[in-house]
């Protein structure tokens, strides 16, 4: 006979398992317990926090529950405090709109009063109807309409110290429609005149003029005579003097200063510092070109929208784009005469304004 046998239940050793991967095996076996107790313990510290602040919770509430009556007490004893503090307050308000109201009938002034939202939207009514072309009167309703501004901007702090937030913003939103307005104004008259500056041209073939204002001041060059010896530009009303780069004296263009008595950039980020003195802006313009005389016309190129302030680069891009050791663009200096209620430092420090990140730099 022959026998065949059942190879199916024959069980081989098992093969031994080296070295390396008895390690890797350990490691992680002590990683899993490792991870496994971590979870534990912060399993167990959040069920301990939450066990305090339960006891906490019940302590803080037994506390008040005792102390109730204390408060409620206390809370009697100091009405008639408050209420007398209320009627003192509302009084000082009272005596202090008395004296506005008196200060303003004794001004006479033409300007609405900042306390009266429909008043100030009359007055941006008022402007918008406004027609003016010359800048003069241009620049003597841009210094109003600064005043007016000032005014708002103490009515919006007096009602965010009086927790009136929605009257707060009522005249932030005032603010920005009035400054629109004003600068729209400023911008139009300064580009007619621009555009028709063969009519402002004096003795010395020189376009500027200057207009001093109690709330801003505003000065317009037009640079028409193109002599490279000419170096200074003199706004001798609003005391404010410029040095003029060789890109600038010889090119088409014209510079606008405006001077602010206060920072119309107040919220803009500053870091630890804050701007003192008012903001002075200095820009710079293309000049458009003299009207052309043909026969007994004059020709002049114009927008479909009308006149256009068209902003000239500084440095021009030719300069900015010149790379290596080349000379960098020479700088603007300007001189002016500083608001007699800010002292300065021996070393004052200027910033420029940046309106791409409104910030200051």
């Amino acid at each position: 006979r022959f026998g065949f046998a059942d190879s199916s239940n024959t069980t081989m050793p098992p093969k031994k398992k080296s070295k390396k991967q008895e390690e890797l095996e350990r490691k992680a076996e002590e990683e899993r317990l490792a991870a496994l107790a971590e979870q534990e313990r912060l399993e167990r510290e959040r069920q301990e926090r939450e066990e305090r602040e339960r006891q906490m919770k019940e302590e803080d509430d037994a506390w008040i529950e005792e102390h109730k009556g204390i408060f409620a007490k206390q809370i009697e004893d100091f009405e008639p405090t408050k209420k007398m503090r209320a009627s003192k307050i509302e009084a000082m308000d009272a005596l202090a709109v008395e004296e506005e109201d008196w200060h303003r009938f004794t001004q006479c002034s033409r300007l609405p009063d900042a306390r009266s939202v429909a008043e100030v939207n009359a007055f941006v009514e008022e402007v918008d109807q406004v027609y003016e072309k010359e800048v003069g009167p241009n620049a003597s309703l841009f210094s109003d309409c600064e005043a007016v501004v000032l005014d708002l901007a103490l009515q919006s702090v007096r009602a965010k110290g009086m927790e009136k937030q929605d009257k707060a913003d009522a005249y932030d939103s005032l603010i920005k429609k009035v400054e629109a307005n004003s600068w729209a104004k400023l911008d139009h008259a300064c580009a007619d005149m621009l555009v028709n500056h063969e009519k402002y041209i004096d003795a010395k073939n020189e376009v500027i003029d200057s207009w001093p204002n109690e709330f801003a001041d505003v000065g317009l060059w037009a640079n028409t005579a193109k002599n490279v010896r000419m170096k200074h530009v003199e706004f001798s009303a609003i005391n404010v003097s410029i040095e003029l780069p060789k890109a600038l004296i010889l090119g088409s263009t014209a510079i606008r200063v405006v001077k602010l008595r206060r920072d119309d950039k107040a919220g803009a980020s500053t870091g630890s510092l804050r701007t003192v003195g008012g903001v002075f802006y200095l820009q710079c313009f293309a000049l458009p070109p003299a009207a052309r005389g043909v026969k007994n016309m004059h020709m002049r190129t114009l927008s479909v929208e009308g006149p256009q302030l068209a902003v000239f680069p500084y440095p021009p891009m030719e300069q900015m784009s010149t790379g290596g050791n080349a000379p960098g663009p020479q700088p603007l200096r300007v001189s002016m005469k500083i608001s007699a209620d800010v002292f300065v430092s021996a070393s004052p420090r200027v910033g420029w304004f940046d309106p791409e990140k409104q910030a200051w730099d």
